[in-house]
Formats: C-alpha cells, sequence, structure tokens
C-alpha cells in the first residue's frame, strides 16, 4: 500500500464528486493518428464514399455502382478522360442513359497515390472501402480491382460484415493486375533510390510474388462462387521509354473462374476506363455489361417484391397480435371524406417540401391542429396521395379511448406489419424474429422491447433502397408519445423515411429533453380547414332547413352562416348540419346556430340541455355517459348492458346500440366494434371539467364511486354468493361468466375504488361485502388463472391506502367499532397482498387451491382464515404460535444444484446469480415476484448489476461480462476479461460499464458502441509501491456517485482509488480515517483485515461503511475524513446500502441480519433465523422499502415497518396519494442464542400422541386430539441435540412408553389423559466402555428396541450390535455384525421375533433374541440394493438401487406378508415418478405418503403404486421449510401430517383426504395389518458425537435413515 508521503503526492483534496464525469475526460478513445488527414485530395478527387447520381426520389433503386479506383488513381481522375468533368462517365454519362435509370453510382477514393509518403496497405484500404459501404446504402455492384477482391474476402471472414457482402452480386474487373504488376517491382525500386521518398506499403503488395497478392488469389475463388465476376482486358500496349508492352497481360487481367465472364477491350492500360465518348467502343462494352447486370438485378427485385402468401401474413398476424386491417381506418375516413377537401395542404410550401426532399434528416412534418379540425380527414387524404403515386406509405391512427389504438407498442406492431406487406425482405426478417421469441405475446409487452427487439435489432438493419412514407394521426392520443416520437426520429437514421405527424399538440410536448429533433411544424389554420367546411356544409344543403324568411331566404345563406362561423371546427359543422336537420322552425334554426364553436363547450351544453328536457330515457343516457366517461376503456354494446341495468335498476332492450342512438345519439356512438364511443374526445374533456354541471355530469369522484359500486354488485351475486353447506366442495363458488364480469369488473374495480372517497361508507360496505363472499375467491381464481396476479397484489395496495386516507382524516373517522365486516377490512388488505407473495407460484400453477388450500395456511388471525377456511371439515393446521402476516413477503427456493450466489436489484426487479456450470440468472418482479426471465450467462456468476433505469442487466464471472435487456431477457453485448470480477457498477447515466477485477484493474466498457474505452485496462496499483502490485483483493466496491472504488487486501488498510482521475484517493486507517488528513497511526505494518465495504448510494453523501474481522464496524465521511460512527463487535460479514442511503443492512457470520441508520449507526431492526447459515447475498430494492437475502438454496424477501417511511394521507381535491412519516425503531437485543429446532419425530399408531425431540436435547409429547397440547417430558443431555426416536408399542402390557435416548431407556408411563410421568432411565451408557474396544462409526444410523425380547439393537457404519437389557437395568453385549453406511435393517411387519436385513443379493432374516441368521431370500433388482427404509406399521418397506445407468436407478416397494411362511418369497413394485419423490414420510391406510420435490404433500395407493394412483394432497408453504436443514415429518395415527417448522410442531389434518382439486375426496383402505396395541415404548437417540464427527437429523420412525433415499436431502 502506498505511504502516507506517497498519498501526499498522489492525492489532493477531493472535488465535488457528484459534478465531475468520467466521459468528459481525456480518458475516453482518442483518433488514432492518420484519423485527421485531409479528406480531399483536390487532383485527384475526393477521397472516402462519394455519391454521384441518385435516380429519381419516386423511383424505387433497383442496384448500386460503386467505382474504385488503382494504383496511383483517384475517385475521378481513373474515371475521367484528360481529367475532365465533362467526361467523367460515371457521373455525366451512366445516370442519363436509361438502362441505369433507377440505379445508384458512388465513387471511392483511398490515398494510393505516389507523390507522398504512406504506411497504408491494400488491406487498410479494403477495410476502408468495408466500412465506408457498410454506413452507406445498399451496394449491388463494384468497379474494381485488388482493393475490392480483399475487401470481399474480408467482408466473408468478419462476421460484422456480413451485410454488406451479402448485398455484393457481382465485381467488374477493368485491366486489373490480379497476379500482380512487374512495374510495381520498377516503382519499388525507383522509390527506393530516391532521397526522401518514403515507404509505400501498397506498392510492395503488388509485386508478383507478395504474401498479399498470393492470400488474395487463394482466398478469393473460395468466397466468390456466388459473384457474377467480368474481368476486362486491355489489347494495346503503352510506350514506357523506347518500348511498347502490355501493362497487364490477358493471362494476368483473368482469373479463370467457372463465373467469369473475359471481355476484351479495345484499348491500353491508361485509357481502360477512361473515354473519349459514349460512343466509344470500349465504354460500350463496359457499358453493356453493366446494362446486363442491372437489368437482372431489376427483374430479381420485382420478384421479391411479390405478395405475401396468405399463410406468411396469418402468421405475421398472428405475431405482431394484429387482428384489425389498417385498411379499416383509412375505408372510415374516405366515407366521410368529400372529394376535393384537403387540397390547401398540397399548396402548402411545407408540405411540397416534405413530399420532395429526400432527405429523411429534414423530412419530418408535424401537423397541429385544433380538436374538431378534421385531422384524421385530413391524414387520410395524404395516405390516398401517397397510394395513388404508388409510393411505400404506412400509416397509424392513435385513440386514446381505444386501449388497441392508444399505444405506443400497437402502433410499432402496426407499422412493422404494414412494411412487411410493402417489404417480402421485412417480412422474411420477421418471421425469423418470430422464431427467436420466447418472451410471450408481443401485444403485452411495453413498447420500448418491442422497439428494440423487432425494429432496432430487426428489420432497421435491413437497408430499403426506394423511399418510405409514414403517416401517424393523433399523437396527443399516444400513451407513451415522447418515446414513440424517439422511435420515429430514429427509424429516419436508418431508412430514407418522411413522416408526416398530426396532433392537436406543439411538438415540443412530446419531445424529450434530450432530443435534438429536425421537425418542421405546420399549424392547422382556420382559414385552412373553411375551405373543407364549405365543401362539406354545401354537399349537405339540400337536407338544411329552408324557412324563407328575412333572415334565412335560402339554404345558402344558412350554409354560409355555418361556415363563417365555425371557427375552422369541423367537428362542430359537422354536429350543427345534423342538429339543423332536426328543426324546422327559424326560432329553432337560430337556437342551433347560436353556439359558440370556440371549443364546442356551448355546442355540448346545448346538447346536453336538449337531453335533458326529454321526456324518457334520462336516467338510462346519464348511466351510459357516466360508464363511457369514467371506464379505463371503451365497453362493448354486449359488456355495457349489465352495468347500465345496475345503475337504473331495470332491464334495458337487448339492442343497446338502439337505446344509445334514442338516449344520448348526439353525445354517443357505436363504433364498428360495437365499442361505446364519444363522438369526440372534446366531449370526454368537457364533461369531466370542473364548472360544466350538468343532469348528466358527475364529479370525478362519484363517477369512479358508481362504476366501482356496479362492479362490486356484478361480481358479488346471488349466484356467487350461494350459502355453504358443510361439504368441502361447497366453498368453491360459481363463477358468473358474463362479459361484463369477465371483461370488465374482474380487471378495473379497484382502480375504481382508488379514485373513491375514503369517507364513503356505502362504498366499504360494499366491499367489505364482497371480500367476505365466496366471490371473492373465484376472482382470484380467475387472475391467477390468467397470470394476472399483479391485479390481486394491486387491490390490497388500494385497500391499505383507502383505510390509511380514511384514517387521516380530522376528526378522525375510522371504522364502525361495532360493524365486524368493516373491521374485517383491516386483514384484507394485507391479506390479498400476503396471497401473491407468499402463495403466488400455486396460484399460477394450481389456480384453485385459493378455495380449500390457501385459506387453511394463512395465519390464524387472517381474515382470509376466519372466513373460508372450516377448520371441522376441511384442512387445517394447528400448532404454529404466529397469529398474522410476518414481514417476510416470500420465500423462493431453488431446485437443487442452483447454489444462488448474488442477488441484485433495480427499478422494477431483482435478478438472482448462481454457481453452476450454466450460470443461470433468474430475474423477478418486485411486486409480485413472479419470474420474469431466465438467462443464461454460460459460467458461474459472481456479480451482477442493474442500470438505473431498470433496463440493462449486467452479469459476470471469471471470465466474461454479458449484458441483457431486462424487459427482452436477451442478451445486448458481452466481451471477455482476464480475471474474476469483484465489483460491477453502470456509470455515467447507464452510458458505460465499470468492472474491477482480482488483477487490481478497472474495465471500461462503452454501452453505446459496444467497446472498450481503451485498449488497456486501469490498474489502480500503478502508483504503489512494488509490494502491492502483485497482491490479489479480497474485495472490491464501487462508489459511482464519488467516482471512487473501495479495494481491500487481507491485513491492509482501507484502499480508496478515484477511477476517474486514475489516481489514488485515499487510504483509510480503522480508528482514524484518512492517512492523507491525518497520518499513519499504526505501530507496525499490517492492519486489520477489512472484511466489507459498501458505499451510500444516496446523491450528495460521502459516506462509507467498513466492516472489520475483529466484528467492529466504522462509516467514515469522505468528505470529511474521521471515523462518524462505530459499532462494536457487531461481527459484520456483509454489507448493503439502502438506494436513499439512509439505511444500512449489516449481515453477522451467522445470518442474522440488522438494520441500521446508515449515519449513525443507530439499530432499527433485526431478524434472527433459526439456522445457523451465513448469507450469500443482500441488497435492497430500488424503492428502498424491502430488503431481498439469499442463504442456501433460499431467496427471501423483507418488508419491515421501519422501512415503510412513507404515511399515506390524502391530499385536498385530489386522488393521488402523498407520503411522509417518522422512522420507526426496533431495539434488536444482543444475544448468542441460537433457535433450538425439532431434530426428530416419532408417531403412535396406539394413541393420538406423538413424540419428538429436540436439538438442545429435550424430548417432547404432543397430544394430536383437538387443539394440539405440548409437554416437556425430559432432557436428555443438555445441549446435544437428538437425532433419532424409536418406539416399540408393543413392549408393555400397560399403556406406556419407553424412550431410549443414545445411552438411556426411560419408561414414561401414561397416568392421565393429558398428562405424562417420566422414570429413571433403565439403562445408562451401555456403549461407553464398548466404544473405546469396538469404534462403532459415526453416527448411529438406525436404533431398534424390542420389550418382549429385552433387547437394544444399534446400527453404526462398522457394527450392528444387539445388546440385553435388563429389568433392573443396565445392559450387556448379546450379538454383533459387520455394519454397513446406509440404512439396512427393518422389523419383521407380522413376525416380531425376527428382523430383516437388505443384503447384496437380497434379504436376510434374523432373530430378535441372538441375531441368528434364520434363511436368505434372493431376489433380483435393476442395479445394486444401497438403501432400505422401514414404513412403521405396515406390511411394506421401500429399498432403492443403484445402477451403471443413472437413469435405471429405480426404488422398489416391498410387500412382506408373504415372509411370514418359511418359504414365503417378498413380492414387489416398481414405485413410478420416483424423480418427484424428496423424501417418502411414511404410510397411511392403503397410501404410501411422500414430500415432492416441489414442495406437495403427495401419496401412490400401496396396492397399485401407478402413475393413476398419484394424488397431489396439499403443498407446504414455502417460508415453512428453512434453508440448509433437513425436513423432519412424519404421518400420525389419524392421518395427520406432522412438520417440523423450526422449533414448532406444525400439524396439518385432514390433509390426506382432500386432492389438489376443491372438493376432491381420497377412498383410504386400511391394510389387514392389525398389530395388538398393549402398551407404548419409545426409544431415542442423542447425536452425541461419535468417532469425532457431528450430529445427523433423520426422520422419525426407528431409524436414522436420512429423508431420501439414496443420498442426504436438505431443503431446497
Amino acid at each position: 500500500m502506498a505511504t502516507p508521503d506517497q498519498l501526499t503526492r498522489i492525492s489532493t483534496s477531493v472535488k465535488s464528486k457528484t459534478t465531475r464525469s468520467f466521459l468528459s475526460r481525456t480518458l475516453t478513445r482518442r483518433p488514432a493518428n492518420g484519423e485527421d488527414q485531409a479528406q480531399h485530395d483536390a487532383p485527384k478527387g475526393p477521397l472516402g464514399l462519394t455519391t454521384l447520381s441518385e435516380p429519381d426520389p419516386a423511383v424505387p433503386v433497383t442496384a448500386d455502382i460503386v467505382f474504385v479506383h488503382g494504383l496511383n488513381g483517384g475517385s475521378q481522375s481513373t474515371w475521367s478522360k484528360d481529367n475532365r468533368a465533362s467526361h467523367f462517365w460515371p457521373k455525366e454519362w451512366l445516370p442519363i442513359d436509361d438502362a441505369f435509370h433507377d440505379v445508384r453510382i458512388h465513387s471511392f477514393g483511398y490515398p494510393s497515390g505516389l507523390a507522398q509518403e504512406s504506411v497504408l496497405n491494400v488491406r487498410d484500404f479494403s477495410s476502408s472501402l468495408l466500412a465506408a459501404v457498410r454506413d452507406s446504402p445498399s451496394m449491388n455492384e463494384r468497379m474494381g480491382g485488388l482493393v475490392t477482391k480483399l475487401a470481399y474476402i474480408l467482408g466473408r471472414q468478419n462476421p460484422a460484415f456480413k451485410s454488406v457482402v451479402d448485398r455484393v452480386c457481382s465485381i467488374f474487373f477493368l485491366a486489373t493486375p490480379h497476379q500482380g504488376a512487374a512495374i510495381a517491382q520498377t516503382l519499388s525500386n525507383l522509390l527506393a533510390i530516391v532521397p526522401g521518398s518514403g515507404a509505400r506499403p501498397f506498392v510492395n503488395d503488388l509485386l508478383p510474388l507478395s504474401p498479399v497478392l498470393q492470400s488474395i488469389n487463394e482466398d478469393f475463388p473460395l468466397v466468390c462462387g456466388e459473384l457474377q465476376l467480368f474481368s476486362f482486358y486491355e489489347t494495346r500496349p503503352i510506350s514506357l521509354g523506347l518500348r511498347k508492352l502490355l501493362v497487364v497481360e490477358k493471362t494476368n487481367a483473368v482469373m479463370n473462374l467457372a463465373n467469369e465472364r473475359r471481355t476484351l477491350l479495345d484499348a491500353d492500360h491508361r485509357t481502360a476506363a477512361k473515354y473519349a465518348s459514349p460512343n466509344e467502343s470500349a465504354y460500350l462494352a463496359v457499358r453493356n455489361a453493366l446494362a446486363t447486370v442491372v437489368s437482372a438485378q431489376r427483374s430479381a427485385t420485382n420478384a421479391r417484391k411479390r405478395s405475401l402468401a396468405q399463410e406468411e401474413l396469418a402468421i405475421l398476424n398472428r405475431f405482431l397480435g394484429v387482428s384489425d386491417a389498417p385498411e379499416d381506418d383509412i375505408m372510415t375516413l374516405d366515407s366521410v371524406r368529400l372529394t376535393g377537401s384537403g387540397e390547401w395542404l398540397a399548396e402548402k410550401s411545407s408540405y411540397k417540401a416534405w413530399r420532395g426532399t429526400s432527405d429523411s434528416s429534414k423530412n419530418f412534418l408535424w401537423l397541429q391542429g385544433r380538436p374538431g379540425a378534421g385531422k384524421s380527414v385530413l391524414a387520410g387524404r395524404v395516405i390516398n396521395e401517397l397510394r395513388n403515386a404508388s409510393a411505400d406509405c404506412s400509416f397509424f391512427f392513435f385513440q386514446a379511448l381505444d386501449n388497441t389504438k392508444a399505444t405506443a407498442n400497437a402502433c410499432l406492431r402496426s407499422l412493422a406489419w404494414q412494411m412487411a406487406r410493402l417489404h417480402h425482405e421485412i417480412a422474411s426478417r420477421l418471421l425469423e424474429l418470430l422464431k427467436e421469441f420466447e418472451d410471450g405475446p408481443i401485444d403485452k409487452m411495453d413498447h420500448q422491447p418491442v422497439w428494440r427487439r423487432i425494429f432496432l435489432s430487426g428489420i432497421l438493419k435491413l437497408r430499403l433502397d426506394r423511399p418510405q412514407f409514414w403517416v401517424i394521426d393523433g399523437m396527443d392520443e399516444c400513451r407513451g408519445s415522447a418515446d414513440m416520437v424517439q422511435f420515429l426520429l430514429r427509424a429516419q437514421e436508418h431508412w430514407p423515411l418522411s413522416i408526416i405527424v398530426t396532433c392537436r399538440d406543439p411538438v415540443e410536448i412530446h419531445l424529450t429533453t434530450a432530443t435534438n429533433a429536425n421537425i418542421h411544424t405546420e399549424a392547422i389554420l382556420d382559414d385552412d380547414t373553411k375551405q373543407d367546411i364549405s365543401l362539406f356544409v354545401r354537399s349537405n344543403m339540400q337536407r338544411l332547413p329552408c324557412p324563407k324568411s328575412e333572415q334565412w331566404p335560402d339554404s345558402s345563406t344558412i350554409a354560409s352562416h355555418i361556415v363563417n362561423n365555425s371557427g375552422g371546427c369541423f367537428l362542430w359543422a359537422s354536429l350543427v348540419c345534423s342538429e339543423l336537420r332536426e328543426v324546422a322552425s327559424e326560432r329553432e334554426i337560430d337556437q342551433v346556430l347560436g353556439s359558440v364553436p370556440s371549443d364546442m363547450d356551448a355546442l355540448y351544453s346545448r346538447i346536453l340541455e336538449a337531453m335533458s328536457n326529454a321526456k324518457w330515457g334520462k336516467d338510462v343516457a346519464k348511466a351510459f355517459i357516466v360508464w363511457t366517461t369514467y371506464a379505463f376503456r371503451p365497453l362493448t354494446t354486449v359488456e355495457i348492458q349489465e352495468p347500465i341495468e345496475i345503475e337504473t335498476g331495470g332491464k334495458i332492450s337487448s339492442n343497446t346500440e338502439d337505446v344509445i342512438a334514442k338516449c344520448c345519439g348526439s353525445f354517443l356512438f357505436v363504433d364498428k366494434y360495437a365499442k361505446v364511443q364519444f363522438i369526440h374526445l372534446t366531449a370526454r374533456e368537457f364533461l369531466i371539467q370542473k364548472g360544466n354541471q350538468t343532469t348528466f355530469t358527475v364529479t370525478k369522484t362519484e363517477g369512479h364511486r358508481r362504476l366501482a359500486a356496479a362492479c362490486l354488485q356484478a361480481l358479488t351475486t346471488s349466484e356467487m354468493a350461494a350459502p355453504r353447506t358443510r361439504r368441502l366442495r361447497s366453498t368453491q363458488a360459481t363463477w358468473p361468466a358474463t362479459p361484463f364480469v369477465l371483461g370488465y369488473a374482474s380487471s378495473y374495480l379497484f382502480q375504481h375504488l382508488n379514485h373513491v372517497s375514503p369517507t364513503d361508507s356505502d362504498i366499504f360496505e360494499k366491499l367489505a361485502k364482497f371480500l367476505e363472499s365466496p366471490s371473492l375467491l373465484c376472482w382470484i381464481e380467475f387472475h391467477a388463472r390468467n397470470g394476472n396476479l399483479q391485479t390481486v397484489y394491486q387491490a390490497g395496495i388500494t385497500i391499505n391506502s383507502l383505510l390509511h386516507r380514511r384514517a387521516a382524516h380530522s376528526p378522525p373517522l375510522g371504522l364502525a367499532r361495532g360493524n365486524q365486516r368493516l373491521l374485517m377490512l383491516e386483514k384484507w388488505g394485507d391479506d390479498l397482498i400476503y396471497l401473491v407473495t407468499k402463495f403466488g407460484t400455486r396460484l399460477r400453477h394450481f389456480p384453485k387451491v385459493i378455495h380449500h388450500l390457501i385459506p387453511a395456511f394463512a395465519p390464524a388471525d387472517s381474515a382470509i382464515r376466519a372466513t373460508f377456511a372450516n377448520p371441522l371439515r376441511g384442512i387445517s393446521v394447528h400448532g404454529l404460535s404466529q397469529r398474522g402476516w410476518d414481514d417476510c413477503l416470500t420465500t423462493i427456493t431453488f431446485p437443487k444444484g442452483s447454489k444462488p450466489n448474488t442477488v441484485v436489484a433495480g427499478p422494477g426487479y431483482f435478478a438472482i446469480g448462481m454457481m453452476h456450470a450454466a450460470g443461470n440468472i433468474a430475474v423477478y418482479d418486485d411486486s409480485i415476484f413472479q419470474e420474469a426471465c431466465l438467462l443464461h450467462h454460460g459460467e458461474p456468476v459472481w456479480r451482477l448489476a442493474f442500470s438505473s433505469c431498470g433496463g440493462l442487466l449486467a452479469s459476470a464471472g471469471a471470465k466474461s461480462v454479458r449484458i441483457w435487456s431486462t424487459g427482452e431477457g436477451k442478451e445486448v453485448s458481452h466481451f471477455n476479461i482476464s480475471s474474476l470480477c469483484l465489483a460491477l457498477a453502470f456509470a455515467e447515466e447507464d452510458r458505460v460499464l465499470l468492472v474491477a477485477t482480482r488483477r487490481n484493474q478497472v474495465v471500461v466498457w462503452d454501452i453505446r458502441t459496444e467497446r472498450f474505452y481503451r485498449d488497456e485496462p486501469m490498474t489502480w496499483t500503478t502508483d504503489l509501491g512494488e509490494h502491492s502490485q502483485g497482491r490479489d483483493p479480497t474485495s472490491a466496491t464501487f462508489g459511482t456517485c464519488l467516482g471512487l472504488l473501495s479495494v481491500n487486501y487481507k491485513g491492509q488498510d482501507i484502499f480508496l482509488w478515484d477511477y476517474i482521475d486514475e489516481r489514488v484517493f485515499d487510504v483509510y486507517e480503522k480508528e482514524t480515517g484518512s492517512v492523507t488528513n491525518f497520518g499513519s497511526h499504526k505501530l507496525g505494518k499490517g492492519g486489520t483485515t477489512v472484511r466489507a465495504t459498501v458505499f451510500s448510494q444516496a446523491l450528495g453523501t460521502h459516506l462509507l461503511a467498513a466492516a472489520y474481522n475483529d466484528g467492529d464496524m466504522y462509516v467514515y465521511d469522505t468528505d470529511d475524513p474521521s471515523p462518524i460512527a462505530s459499532v462494536e463487535g457487531a461481527n459484520t460479514a456483509l454489507f448493503s446500502s439502502s438506494p436513499n442511503g439512509g439505511t444500512l443492512a449489516a449481515v453477522d457470520s451467522y445470518g442474522n441480519l440488522t438494520l441500521f441508520d446508515f449515519e449513525t449507526l443507530r439499530a432499527l431492526y433485526g431478524v434472527r433465523f433459526d439456522t445457523p447459515i451465513p448469507l450469500k447475498g443482500l441488497v435492497f430494492t430500488a424503492d428502498s422499502r424491502r430488503f431481498i437475502e439469499i442463504r442456501g438454496a433460499q431467496c427471501r424477501v423483507w418488508q419491515p415497518a421501519v422501512l415503510l417511511r412513507t404515511d399515506l394521507q390524502e391530499e385536498e381535491k385530489s386522488d393521488t396519494i402523498s407520503a411522509s412519516t417518522s422512522l420507526q425503531e426496533v431495539h434488536v437485543k444482543k444475544s448468542d442464542a441460537q433457535v433450538v429446532n425439532i431434530s426428530a419425530i416419532v408417531c403412535l399408531q396406539s394413541s393420538n400422541a406423538v413424540f419428538y425431540a429436540m436439538e438442545d436435547g429435550s424430548v417432547h409429547v404432543c397430544d394430536l386430539t383437538g387443539e394440539t397440547e405440548t409437554q416437556l417430558l425430559f432432557v436428555q443431555t443438555q445441549g446435544v441435540p437428538i437425532h433419532i426416536l424409536a418406539v416399540d408399542e408393543d413392549a408393555h402390557p400397560l399403556a406406556d412408553a419407553r424412550i431410549l435416548a443414545d445411552v438411556i431407556r426411560r419408561q414414561v408411563p401414561k397416568q392421565r389423559r393429558t398428562t405424562w410421568e417420566v422414570q429413571e432411565p433403565l439403562i445408562e451408557n451401555p456403549l461407553q466402555k464398548l466404544q473405546k474396544l469396538r469404534p462403532l462409526g459415526a453416527p448411529l444410523k438406525q436404533i431398534f428396541v424390542s420389550g418382549k425380547h429385552s433387547r437394544l439393537f444399534l446400527c453404526a457404519e462398522t457394527l450392528d450390535i444387539l445388546f440385553a437389557i435388563s429389568n433392573k437395568g443396565g445392559g450387556a453385549w448379546e450379538a454383533q455384525l459387520p455394519g454397513l453406511q446406509t440404512p439396512r435393517w427393518a422389523v419383521h411387519p407380522t413376525d416380531k421375533d425376527l428382523l430383516v436385513r437388505m443384503e447384496d443379493s437380497g434379504f436376510g432374516i434374523y432373530s430378535w433374541q441372538k441375531l441368528e441368521h434364520i434363511r436368505s431370500i434372493a431376489v433380483y433388482v435393476e442395479g445394486t440394493f444401497c438403501r432400505l427404509t422401514p414404513l412403521n406399521y405396515s406390511l411394506h418397506f421401500i429399498t432403492s438401487s443403484l445402477s451403471s445407468d443413472p437413469a435405471k436407478a429405480q426404488w422398489q416397494l416391498w410387500n412382506l406378508q408373504s415372509l411370514s411362511t418359511a418359504s414365503g418369497h417378498p413380492t414387489t413394485s416398481a414405485i413410478p415418478d420416483t424423480a418427484i419423490i424428496e423424501v417418502v414420510i411414511g404410510t397411511f391406510a392403503s397410501r404410501l405418503v411422500f414430500y415432492t420435490t416441489d414442495s406437495w404433500i403427495a401419496s401412490f395407493d400401496i396396492a397399485q403404486p401407478t402413475p393413476e394412483s398419484l394424488i397431489r394432497h396439499f403443498f407446504i408453504p414455502a417460508d415453512w421449510v428453512s434453508a440448509g436443514r433437513t425436513l423432519v415429518m412424519g404421518v400420525g395415527r389419524g392421518g395427520e401430517i406432522l412438520f417440523a417448522k423450526g422449533k414448532e410442531l406444525a400439524v396439518v389434518k385432514r390433509g390426506l383426504e382432500g386432492t389438489e382439486e376443491p372438493g376432491g375426496r381420497v377412498e383410504l383402505r386400511q391394510e389387514s395389518l392389525q398389530p395388538e396395541r398393549r402398551g407404548l415404548s419409545l426409544r431415542a437417540r442423542v447425536s452425541e458425537p461419535v468417532g469425532g464427527t457431528g450430529p445427523r437429523r433423520t426422520l422419525g420412525g426407528g431409524s436414522g435413515a436420512r429423508p431420501g433415499l439414496g443420498e442426504e436431502r436438505t431443503s431446497r
């Protein structure tokens, strides 16, 4: 590390870090030498690619021709005789030739002159040509020589130029020296002897035997097979000194390839490309060959323009979600547009320029007009004009009230569909994208990923050779208009695209602040539209009234009045004409024409006033208007009928369209899609404006209240709320499949409730009634089935918001304390949230579990359990002390082998990276925790980072870094790194990605250009001593708000590096802080090792927290570099800072978590876990209100109240919710005591009792009758876990139990119904002496006890030992057998004098008395026996066998009833679907009960273990399973499932009687085995280490067997 003197020289005082920019430094890429060279060489022509001629904009481009000169040539001089402009034939002759009327012509120049020194070679020229063509329009033919050949070769070898060379169809060679030019040797020699002439590498490349030339000639034939090649050779010699010679002989000018056409030129080498006249034979030979290729290309292009096949069109329709042809919109407008209307636009200079220019950068016209000015009709006219001119035209009409036409997504999809119809290559590209597209329906996505996937990464990469026109109407009605405008501008960067947009607003409203747009605005003036209005009115004159009065002598007078008073509002004129057709008298005409058209308010008021004077239908009209005003989307006539009938209290005509026409036809209409719409968007705006109070208007709050009430009534119908009987199946209500309920009420109810008044008790009553009805469960199932649980989650948020707003009123209104229904509302908000977060995965896969399973597993005090659980008849859960929801929102358990390693959160998402070889990254939604996508990094993932907007996710391993699009779930870019990534962060407004590696380097990646900022990474140890150069850091952290990197080394202080200025910032010692400011206070070398550091993420703060190996924790202020807070003995191993910078989360080495105030380190909140497993990752969500932790194979999301720093309070006259509240402090007690968990369970069959042991050595008994009651029996050895319990219920004639715990055998007589007595041990340490003589191996695998024979049988890894037990106490060794590594013993089910042992080739029968071998039974299984699992109180047991082929590994179910005879042979059945079984629990009645890999309790029929007999009964909640803990379960006498949930015994009753389907019943048959029940005997064994190994927990049932068959399984 640096010394204080070094730091003084290196570091200076910190500037304001928040104002510094990494990108503003000279660290960014600098131009290479030579890049600033002059761009023009005047005598020879310009360098680079120059377009010489383009066809008329209306003519589609068929081909491009690029002219490339040779040695010492120029882009103009090579093609011009005598260097005269009139003889520059590519520019002057070809463009006026009809054969090339649709051809674009270019020339390419490069510095190949001999007059100047150059370091460039042919490869450099070729690369330059490739790059120039790639950034230009489509190229098809080329004129050129060796440079062109090498360019084509390079393009085929480099994928970046594939799109360039794919467009090349022909190459012409004019006197090109394919084998090299002998004259090049002469030139090279001359240049070598001329003083100061300098190098000319490109001359040497032309030598006949040059490596470059040989390489070209070898590679070109391999890649040019698809090209048409034309080689022209000279036939006239030139004079060189005293000699005449051919510069390029014919043998040198041709390649002799099969696809080559060889043609002579009547010219010498100088004039092979320079012609005196268009009639010259040499020119005609070249011209005719070019014309032939262009003609063939023109024919091929026309063939590609054929219409899409119907099948392809249907596929595109489904992919793009385009169900309505865009033609419908234009046809509708054509039907109302009069011939000649809109002609004024064609005379506008802005429009003429828009139609005439070919420069797309200047071709964006914005037509701004007031509401009702006829903008849509005008857009239709433009479309028709373009189509009549055979131009490529696409269009879209935005409609705010139609969700299918109101979004940028819809517009992009429609434009893509139309472009595919116009361009076959675009259609082909879209069909290719369809094959790669795996993200679900594209019409459900946000517009950003649609733009990136479909356009930016898809069709925009195709080059279009003719102008395109897009017409977009109603941009003011587009949701996401700023993004849409940005998309249009960016599309113009790729295509020759002219765009016209109509909008009510100025263009500036729809531009982002960062947009530098070149958009011309044209305002639609009143005088512009008057001629169209006049045309419309006069076309309707015959239907206008004509009273022939003095004021209105004829219809033309009325028409003129309408035109003059229209104020340019076409809609007003149309409505007035419609009204005038209904009147007859002069007075009525005056009333109609008296409205003021400025904003049509007067017109709308008059229409509503007329409706209010109607004799009938006013209530119906008001209902229609209110629903159309405040509904969140237009309703169809079928949907709207039900709420209208609810509002009006009676049935209406089934012909809803007719009812609308009669009651409110002047205000509403039914469109062609049967949707009820306003006559214009301004009508709705009029209704919701304050002050416009009429009979038909209601306030926003009242409108949403009415709609919410109707939705609640429709959802809470008598059909749905049928009274529940006592049968379980009745809890599932009948869902009324009405169009209104399914299509609208179910989705938008709570959106309306979010806008109602919190003082409205009536709406609260209706809401409470819905929540307590079975309709609620149907509603949840509906959304779960449709993958829309976000609606349920938001419903909970809305209820809580309403209650907070209600409580905020002064004086407080509260809820009616005497009304139990309203009191329950206080619980429902949290219930709906937790139902989604806790049980979301179950609901998505099994939606019906909401009816019968989820209510039972909800907390005891929850509303859903109190309302819908049936503890007497249905499944019920007992034994848990937790009454309400805890702070843990969800628990995600990953499959075995996933190895979650790191977690990161961003806006809307969080992601978890795995450590397995595939490097999976699971990305989740951060509200309902639904998996958004699964990415594959390709190696173990060490670090993750989200961009500030959440749109990008970076992942890093030891070798590579990848950047992903979060919305699309696709890789954006990737690059390799040289060593393990220690830290990863986006910076500079997400324009760069910073990567800190273990090699003491920072890599900077430019996300926009997908390139490194510099050739070599930055090394932060450059300014340090040599001893620091080779050291590997242990960790690193970026502080992007400060521009700093914190690096930690073993035994060193905190090292801070300024990555913006590339200098050492400071070194921080533990107790004093900055070495730069205060000097070093260390007495010797070395320092306290830093475990972890983290910067505060809040802008404007300079805080850094550090945790040290000695357990202390410090916070430093880098702006005032001294410690500002500390905590001793925190034992912190992992840190995380909240995004708002206020909270610091710290995890100790045991995995316990504490939240601190970042600045003061004041403890705020603590979480202590039941299993001491260190955390692998910790992060706050983007809103700082939750934190996410990963440990073992689980991820948990927590939302403690201390992080909810906002109040919900209603602002005056506002439907929004503002928030601000003080921070709640939670006292965290310091304690080293660990949570004691249940370690073993054994169930009795002669009573409803179950015994279980704890990790502290205690043994308890639980009575399962009624509510579970627990009694402590005894403590075996304090603090020593018990991992095996065994029982022999036939041991004593009285009702007693004998428990064995390692070295103790106890009698526990049951004296009363609920009380058990504990006697002194019968056996004390029988293994203590034997252990010294015969090591058993540790731990014990199985324990068996027989009261009948007074025997104790212990099974270990090396020995199986039988003890004789005396009733007077004590025990003696009786017999022994070699032990086995896995459990292989079982008690004979029908003969209590025998034991059964699994052996390599079958089973052995042994006696209980002496452990004597009675007989062997040979059986055959696939593979080798590896394990035996006894099934207590059953005629069966299970074995597992392994095979060399893992796919053939099997489990077998053995029936031992036939072993009751000497010659009996066991029968076996293969257990199906063993892959789903994680733990075998036991048997009940006729079924084998087990725990599945996806956490369900399921069973097979023992008699017929077939896939058809598999039944899923109920799931185990994810938060019951602790990471890293062995599952401990059992089956009670009555079929109860016992589950050890930490220190509590959860008892699930009647769970085996039902199925995953509501109302499903299981027929249970008792096995024929009826063992004699005379007494109770229990055995237990503590896991005191034997032979130096630690404790191991196992399932009960008399076996030390691990839970799974074949390997130890922990919670997933």
